[in-house]
């Protein structure tokens, strides 16, 4: 028997409730507590391991382009968890911050000094996007903010609305750089603007110049950067000539770009929303240095390269040299008020060079414009 439509006005009712319901409501949003060090999201968890009631707070490092789950050995000790090898997965039960609640995280032991001596704070747990995936969850840089809520995020628009799909399944936006399509990974744990892999095409106004080696979870990156001789776009602002870094692995976006807008994810729709109070454009102030290449070591930075031409090679550094300190406070307990110093035009470096420590004033410059 066949059921009687329905009148056109219950219809139309219905179609609209189910359109909202798809969205997520501002007004639901709840504050994750949460600090920054520099352009770093961290969350402090409570976490009681040994279940006795009494929680112990860890520091979290967020990061949307995380893929694995780990602890640091020694948080594990700390709240209460006894003694662990490396590479053990333990559960914890029931994490908080705020109004989030983990019921069930289970992380890997490793060591993540690599991850706490560059930010100058201890790190004890690194935090990926997939443990996020039952909310829509808004990292909102200009107010330095997380939040979470419940719903869904509409249709892609390609206006404040995009597809978040890649090859897995953190965050991707498709970005045309140059006249070709790029999928780059939205990596909040990544600082810089764009990242992009060896042996591309592109325009260049300032050309590639090595600047940097970093620490990965599993190995080490050598970047390359320069200026684009070309505009880009990010969520409807134009980015003007960007910085770009040229290194081996996955294509991303940085804090650099990150932090002009609101970006608000929802993994079980696998889409993001880029919101900014401003559609005028960006561009990059110029990258600055000394012309000095760090190589992170557990000593200090060792240098890997010296740039000819620049402050660095004038003032005497020597590739091996080991910086133990800037301008008097040591490499690893210089905190995250680092990113917060006034423009600086120089810096003594205190460097140990066949045992014997020699303080060298080094002027900073534009490296790439």
């Amino acid at each position: 028997m066949k059921r009687p439509g329905l009148p056109w006005v219950v219809v139309f009712v219905l179609a609209i409730a189910t359109a909202y319901a798809g969205r997520e409501s501002d007004s639901q949003e709840r504050v994750v507590p949460s600090q920054m060090c520099g352009e770093y999201f961290l969350i402090p968890l409570e976490v009681d391991l040994d279940g006795d009631g009494e929680s112990t707070t860890l520091l979290a490092l967020f990061d949307t382009g995380g893929a694995g789950l780990h602890i640091d050995p020694d948080a594990v000790r700390r709240a209460g968890g006894g003694a662990v090898e490396v590479r053990k997965q333990i559960t914890i039960r029931n994490a908080t911050a705020g109004p989030l609640t983990f019921r069930k995280l289970r992380p890997y032991t490793r060591e993540l000094d690599h991850l706490s001596r560059p930010l100058g704070i201890e790190i004890d747990i690194f935090l990926p996007f997939r443990d996020f995936a039952d909310h829509l969850l808004t990292l909102d840089f200009p107010r330095r903010e997380i939040r979470i809520a419940e719903g869904r995020l509409p249709r892609p628009d390609r206006v404040e609305v995009f597809s978040a799909r890649g090859p897995d399944r953190r965050p991707y936006l498709e970005v045309e750089i140059a006249g070709r399509e790029h999928r780059l990974l939205v990596d909040s744990g990544s600082s810089g603007s764009i990242a992009i892999e060896p042996g591309r095409e592109l325009p260049w106004s300032t050309a590639p110049v090595p600047v940097s080696v970093g620490q990965g979870m599993e190995q080490l990156f050598y970047s390359d950067l320069g200026r684009l001789d070309a505009d880009i776009e990010i969520g409807g602002v134009t980015v003007e000539q960007p910085l770009v870094k040229i290194r081996a692995g996955t294509e991303l976006i940085g804090t650099d770009i990150m932090r002009r807008f609101v970006w608000t994810f929802d993994q079980k729709s696998r889409r993001m929303r880029i919101r900014s109070d401003s559609r005028e454009p960006l561009r990059l102030p110029a990258r600055r240095g000394t012309g000095a290449v760090f190589l992170p070591t557990p000593e200090g930075y060792e240098i890997a390269r010296v740039l000819a031409g620049t402050p660095a090679e004038s003032a005497g550094l020597r590739v091996g040299d080991l910086v133990v300190a800037f301008d008097g406070t040591p490499v690893f307990e210089r905190g995250c008020e680092r990113w917060q110093e006034e423009h600086r035009t120089e810096t003594t470096l205190t460097v140990v060079r066949e045992g014997r420590e020699l303080d060298l004033q080094v002027e900073i410059i534009d490296i790439v414009p």
